[in-house]
C-alpha cells in the first residue's frame, strides 16, 4: 500500500524549531525535499513517527516484526503466535502487512491512517471552496488569492513553500468545519471564533489554547492553571508551573498525553465541550507547525516568531471567512434552484418540492 501525500518538495533555509526534523531531516538545509508525511504523526500525537508507535505497542518484539514485515526472514510459528496476539490480527491479517522493501514507511497502513485524516479535512476545505467571487473592477476571481496575499508582505518565501502552509491551514480549516458539524450533532453549537483564537498573535498558539483552558476553567493565570493541575487525578497534569510557561511561549512543544489528560481531567470520556477543547488543541498545534515552518523557509534574513504568526493569523482568518462566504453562496444558489423548481411544478403535480432532487 503506498502512502497518499501528494505533497511537493519544499526547501527549508534553517532548521525548525519547535518541530525540528518533523518535516526532514535537521540538517537538511537549503535542499529541495518532499516532506515526509510523518510530520503528520508529530502533529497528532507524542510519537516521532508511525514506527515508533508501533515499537512501543509491540515492545522486544519490535526487531523480529520489521524484519518479518521487510522481508529480511520468515518467523517461527511461536513468533507469528505472538505477533498476531499483540496486533489483536490473524496470521493473514499479519501477512498483509508483509511489504518486502528494506526503507520507507514500515507499516504503511499506519501511516496513511495519518495522511488520510489530513487529506479528508485538506479535501473538504476544496470542495466547499469551490467557486468563483469577481471582482467588481477586475473581473479577478478574489478567491484566488494566493501569490497577491503571500507575496505583500515583507517576509518573503517561494511559491512551494507557502503552497504548503496554505495546504495545511486550509485542511486546519476544513478539520474545524467537520467538528464543528459533529458537535452540532451531538448538542453543542460551536463558533468559529473559538478557533480562529487560537492563531492570534498576542500569545503563541499553544498560550492561546491554554488561556482558552484557564477561560474554561475560572483560573486567572498560568500560575494558578500549574497549582490545580498538581491536584487533578491524572499525574500526566502534575507538570511545573516552569514547564507549563514553556510551552504556552512554544520553548517547548506542549504534549498531546498532556493535553487529554487536562481536557479529561479524570472523566473517561470526552464530552462535547471537552471534545471541543481538543479540536482547538489540535488546531493551535498545526498553527504552530506552520509558523515554525514558515519562520525556517522564509528567504533572506531570520524572522521574527511574532512576525510570521502575524501573517499566519491573517490568512486563516481568512480562510475561515472565505469557507463562510462559500457555504453561503451555496445556500443562496440552492434556495433559486428550489425556487426555480418550485415555480415549474403545477399546482396539480403531485410533487413534494422539499424532497426534489437539485442538480
Amino acid at each position: 500500500m503506498e502512502n497518499l501525500t501528494t505533497f511537493e518538495p519544499i526547501v527549508l533555509q534553517r532548521p525548525m524549531k519547535l518541530f525540528k526534523d518533523a518535516l526532514m531531516p535537521a540538517r537538511a538545509v537549503n535542499v529541495a525535499m518532499m516532506p515526509s508525511p510523518e510530520f503528520l504523526v508529530r502533529l497528532f500525537s507524542d510519537e516521532l513517527s508511525h514506527a515508533s508507535f508501533v515499537r512501543r505497542h509491540i515492545g522486544k518484539h519490535f526487531k523480529n516484526f520489521e524484519n518479518f514485515v521487510r522481508g529480511r526472514n520468515e518467523p517461527s510459528k511461536t513468533t507469528l503466535s505472538n505477533l498476531s496476539m499483540l496486533f489483536n490480527s490473524s496470521e493473514q491479517e499479519l501477512r498483509a502487512m508483509v511489504h518486502g522493501k528494506a526503507d520507507g514507511a514500515l507499516v504503511p497502513q499506519y501511516l496513511n491512517f495519518f495522511v488520510l485524516l489530513e487529506e479528508l479535512a485538506h479535501k473538504l476545505y476544496l470542495s466547499i471552496n469551490n467557486c468563483e467571487v469577481r471582482c467588481a473592477h477586475c473581473n479577478a476571481d478574489i478567491m484566488k488569492d494566493q501569490e497577491i496575499f503571500w507575496s505583500k508582505w515583507e517576509v518573503k518565501w517561494s511559491e512551494s513553500e507557502y503552497r504548503f502552509s496554505e495546504r495545511i491551514l486550509g485542511a486546519a480549516v476544513g478539520g474545524v468545519k467537520l467538528m464543528m458539524l459533529i458537535l452540532q450533532f451531538r448538542g453543542l453549537d460551536t463558533k468559529w471564533d473559538d478557533y480562529v483564537a487560537m492563531a492570534r498573535s498576542e500569545r503563541h498558539p499553544i498560550g492561546n489554547w491554554l488561556f482558552a483552558i484557564r477561560t474554561e476553567r475560572r483560573v486567572d493565570s498560568l500560575k494558578n492553571l500549574a497549582t490545580e493541575m498538581q491536584l487533578m487525578a491524572d499525574d500526566k497534569c502534575h507538570v511545573p508551573y516552569e514547564r507549563l510557561k514553556k510551552w504556552s511561549a512554544g520553548s517547548d512543544l506542549m504534549p498531546v498525553a498532556v493535553a487529554e489528560a487536562l481536557i479529561k481531567n479524570g472523566s473517561k470520556d470526552f464530552e462535547p465541550k471537552g471534545i471541543q477543547l481538543a479540536a482547538m488543541f489540535y488546531i493551535a498545534r498545526a498553527v504552530s507547525l506552520v509558523v515554525d515552518f514558515l519562520y525556517a523557509a522564509s528567504i533572506g534574513g531570520e524572522p521574527e516568531r511574532l512576525q510570521v504568526q502575524k501573517i499566519v493569523e491573517a490568512r486563516f482568518g481568512e480562510l475561515v471567512a472565505r469557507l463562510d462566504l462559500s457555504l453561503h453562496l451555496s445556500a443562496k444558489e440552492a434556495e433559486k434552484k428550489l425556487e426555480l423548481v418550485g415555480n415549474s411544478v403545477s399546482v396539480d403535480d403531485d410533487v413534494d418540492v422539499k424532497t426534489t432532487n437539485v442538480a
